[in-house]
């Protein structure tokens, strides 16, 4: 539920219960939470890099002449790494479309490879398969598909997963040395600048504590949150945020023992000393979960809310090996509300039609061997989600959706973040008394029984608008 006055855009939208009067400690990540990419020239640069580096490691000059296509696919896919298919599947691993490279693959095609009609859960995390689960991920699975395609259409024969491990090998060496100084020559044309400090300073003032927790080595943070804080002459982010942590190989600070290293800010060499103590106004490096909650005092996991882009490493290692509490930064948030009240129609729509087919079955009596006829209902079905799908990505749908079907990234969002929503900018449309509560989830044995149309009033001794409007 969103505040009243709170646009549908700029709302914080919940999963679980979370109070932020119990929240101490509200924690971010940097890339893509606090400092946002302007993807359409920054994948442009990212996919002309790898591009470079896979040429520097001797693949044909050709692929230098491949383009960018930031319309082609979405998060949340599935890269078969062995077979250089890309997959959607829905919340179950079912499979609801698929790609060999930029190649749509026929249903009855797909029966044939996955016979199953799905990808099991142990596949998913394995070696040969990998979720583009970050925005990141979109220009390096979007070279992945390319080169798919033009080794095919060359006629040249390639191990798909090779491909795989090739682009692997040049996204660690340029994303952590040519790719992020073009960025920093250029923060302007790579870079969104918005309001970001007066919601950290608001934070502040009402008495929590901030960190930033980030992967970015120091020059790379150092560089952006100077460029951030460039307006506000009478703020500096040494001030705002109690401990500042780079390099800190996220996930591995959740799960692993790395010691704290102190950062020199003017070299940034690293400290031989044994951190003792987390200072305001210092910089450390690596470090680990247990250690920072030990030096920060804090005493329980629920005490932090953490806000982060990255459904594994910020959102869900996180919460599942230490209860702390999330915030799910989703970009395309925006873009996906607006798109869903234009297809408002169309939703409640499937909605009837799914009921519809409900109906029709539990009306046949436990003798009928006959199915109801439902081509009817299937031929409107596929016409309205062919109609939703124009207004959606034209190969994948929605983040969140494809057609009617909830997506794996949806059920991610749902299981893994408390709360989620499109920026930090968010924040600024909550006090930090304000409670946040999921919906009621009844279970279908549930929906029968109690009667959601009984009006709010009937057995209460007050009136619930009265309520709400003190």
């Amino acid at each position: 539920k969103m505040n009243k006055n709170t646009s549908p855009q700029s709302a914080i939208y919940c999963n679980k219960s979370i109070r932020f009067d119990k929240i101490e400690w509200f924690g971010f990540d940097l890339d893509y939470t606090l400092a946002l990419y302007n993807t359409s020239t920054y994948d442009r640069l990212t996919y002309r890099l790898f591009s470079k580096g896979l040429v520097n490691r001797g693949y044909p000059k050709e692929i230098l002449d491949l383009q960018f296509d930031e319309n082609f696919l979405v998060r949340g896919l599935l890269l078969d790494l062995k077979r250089g298919n890309l997959i959607q599947v829905d919340r179950s691993a079912n499979i609801l479309v698929a790609y060999h490279g930029k190649t749509k693959i026929e249903k009855k095609d797909i029966a044939e490879i996955y016979s199953s009609m799905r990808i099991s859960h142990e596949e998913i995390g394995s070696p040969s398969f990998t979720l583009v689960n970050t925005l990141f991920c979109i220009p390096l699975a979007s070279l992945y598909v390319d080169l798919v395609d033009y080794f095919d259409s060359n006629k040249i024969s390639v191990d798909y997963l090779n491909l795989w491990l090739d682009l692997a090998i040049v996204c660690e060496e340029y994303h952590n040395g040519e790719l992020k100084t073009a960025t920093i020559q250029d923060l302007p044309k790579y870079m969104l600048r918005y309001q970001l400090v007066p919601v950290l300073r608001r934070l502040k003032e009402s008495g929590k504590k901030l960190f930033l927790l980030t992967n970015s080595p120091w020059y790379y943070t150092k560089a952006l949150l100077e460029w951030l804080w460039e307006d506000y002459e009478d703020s500096s982010w040494k001030t705002t945020f109690d401990v500042v942590i780079v390099d800190a190989c996220k996930p591995a600070f959740f799960l692993k023992s790395n010691p704290f290293r102190r950062v020199d800010q003017e070299t940034g060499h690293l400290s031989l000393d044994n951190v003792k103590k987390l200072v305001e106004g210092e910089v450390y490096a690596a470090g680990n979960l247990k250690v920072f909650e030990s030096l920060c005092n804090i005493k329980a996991g629920n005490t932090v809310l953490y806000v982060g882009d990255h459904i594994f490493s910020d959102v869900m290692i996180s919460k599942k090996k230490h209860a702390w509490r999330t915030l799910l930064i989703i970009p395309e948030l925006d873009e996906e509300i607006r798109k869903t009240k234009e297809n408002e129609e169309a939703y409640r729509t499937l909605i009837l039609l799914e009921q519809l087919k409900e109906k029709a079955f539990n009306n046949q009596s436990a003798n009928n061997t006959g199915l109801p006829d439902f081509g009817p209902i299937k031929e409107l079905r596929t016409e309205i989600c062919a109609k939703i799908g124009k207004t959606s990505n034209a190969n994948f749908g929605s983040l969140f959706r494809n057609g009617f079907n909830q997506t794996f990234f949806s059920m991610q969002v749902g299981r893994y973040a408390d709360l989620y929503t499109c920026s930090v900018l968010s924040l600024n449309n909550y006090n930090m008394t304000h409670r946040f509560v999921p919906q009621v989830m009844l279970l279908p044995h549930e929906r029968g029984d109690i009667n959601l149309q009984q009006p709010l009033t009937q057995g209460l001794d007050f009136n619930p608008e009265d309520f709400f409007n003190k």
